[in-house]
């Protein structure tokens, strides 16, 4: 009975000993939270259990993203920041949320829930949830799941002009260094996709696991997958071993390595062919050739095809346009079609040829004057033999016009010059309006006095 009596009391000493540490527990627990925890900025409010110190993984990459300068930044209920800014603030910085934005005053850290944004000089970032670490100046985004379970408000970081589709996101205001989780970015033409991209350097990324595509349909249909790629913004995109990728099916046509441009704007280089079968032609590569940026108001554009039973073509196309003078189109285009086998009966060959041209001049560059021309004109089987569009198929006339007019300044005389051209397919004529010359002039007084005093 004693011993049962001794134990009784231990577990009560016990007890008493385990509620003492834990009431001291809270009561430092509530000392070091900040009164302002629970406030929310916005309208509604968000799951205490989420506000966590920080919810960034300890990461390798986090530590090298997040510089050693202790330069404190409080931050503040408003946009403004307080106080003194530090060196590597070098504009305003704003911040909104739609449901609630709460803050650890102690570790300097913002935590802004549902459709969250940011602003920092040409840097932007939207997401349903960002992580503010003003301290090591980090930014953390991520979506989150909505209640069908379903992600929702993933991270779209716009810098400078470049978007960036991500499903997580850390990135250093100072440095501008970042790494990005499941990112889609396009570029000039096509897209880049990849697992994990990290920026070393404004506009710099390395992309790990990542593919690139022109197709815009999500998932591509065909795309040229690469372990490493290396992105340099507004230039090109530089690849190691690489394959094509075609319907999900890995193919065995297999790169050493890739290099593909990336500008929005203009610039001369190769055309990649097409590749494929024709079931009366053979195998074929179209569309190879070259593209030349001429200057800032012209082009041109020199592509051939090759077929593995003897057929070819050629295209030449430009295009001009100079702002407030003119503006126009050139297509020229030479095809050889040989069908069989030279040896056996049934064996068929054509050569075909097409030109198409218009041409349109700016009312401003010379008021007294009109230029215009629209030109198409061929071979009669062109269509019939190297198209696959119905409506050209089926056309059985081809047009053209050029037309010149002068209006004398000073004078009531104006001058024209026509030339048509009309040919039927079916029939195979010919009609050709040499240039029609026009003059006609106003009626006028060679009598009339200078300066009249009376009738006429």
């Amino acid at each position: 009975m004693q011993f049962s009596l001794h134990r009784a009391n231990l577990f009560i000493g016990i007890c008493l000993l385990l509620l003492a540490i834990r009431v001291d527990a809270q009561s430092d627990s509530a000392q070091s939270m900040p009164a302002f925890w629970s406030d929310t900025i916005g309208a509604g409010t968000a799951d205490s259990s989420s506000n966590s110190d920080s919810i960034l993984p300890i990461d390798p990459l986090n530590s090298a993203l997040a510089e050693t300068d202790t330069t404190p930044l409080a931050p503040s209920d408003s946009t403004d920041i307080d106080g003194e800014i530090p060196n590597f603030i070098s504009s305003r910085i704003e911040y909104h949320a739609e449901d609630s934005i709460r803050m650890n005053k102690t570790k300097e850290i913002s935590y802004l829930f549902g459709n969250a944004s940011i602003a920092y000089g040409d840097i932007s970032l939207k997401a349903d949830y960002i992580e503010i670490n003003w301290n090591t100046k980090l930014l953390y985004a991520k979506g989150s799941l909505d209640s069908t379970g379903n992600l929702k408000g993933n991270p779209i970081f716009d810098e400078g002009g470049k978007v960036f589709d991500a499903r997580e996101m850390y990135y250093n205001i100072e440095t501008e260094k970042g790494r990005i989780i499941d990112v889609t970015t396009k570029e000039g033409e096509g897209f880049l996709r990849g697992d994990q991209v990290k920026q070393i350097d404004e506009g710099i990324l390395f992309v790990q696991d990542g593919y690139f595509t022109t197709d815009d349909r999500v998932p591509p249909d065909y795309f040229i997958q690469a372990n490493r790629i290396k992105l340099i913004a507004d230039d090109k995109i530089i690849t190691g071993p690489a394959y094509m990728v075609v319907a999900d099916v890995p193919t065995p046509l297999v790169l050493p390595f890739g290099l593909f441009p990336a500008q929005d704007k203009r610039a001369s280089g190769i055309v990649i062919p097409t590749y494929g079968e024709n079931g009366n032609r053979g195998f074929f590569l179209r569309g190879m050739g070259y593209y030349w940026a001429v200057n800032d108001y012209m082009d041109l554009r020199f592509t051939a095809d090759v077929y593995s039973r003897g057929g070819w073509a050629t295209y030449l196309q430009s295009s001009y346009n100079k702002r407030y003078h003119h503006s126009g189109q050139l297509a020229l285009s030479y095809n050889v079609i040989k069908i069989g086998d030279i040896e056996l009966p049934g064996y068929f060959e054509s050569r075909d040829f097409n030109v198409r041209w218009s041409h349109r001049q700016s009312p401003v560059a010379r008021p007294n004057s009109q230029f215009s021309a629209t030109v198409n004109a061929g071979s009669g089987s062109y269509f019939q033999n190297n198209t696959t569009n119905p409506g050209d198929f089926l056309k059985n006339q081809l047009n053209s016009t050029i037309n010149w007019s002068y209006n004398h300044p000073t004078q009531p005389i104006a001058l024209s010059l026509n030339f048509a051209h009309n040919q039927n397919i079916a029939t195979r004529s010919l009609d050709l309006t040499l240039p029609d010359m026009a003059v006609n002039v106003q009626r006028f007084y060679p009598l009339e006095r200078k300066y009249a005093t009376g009738g006429k």
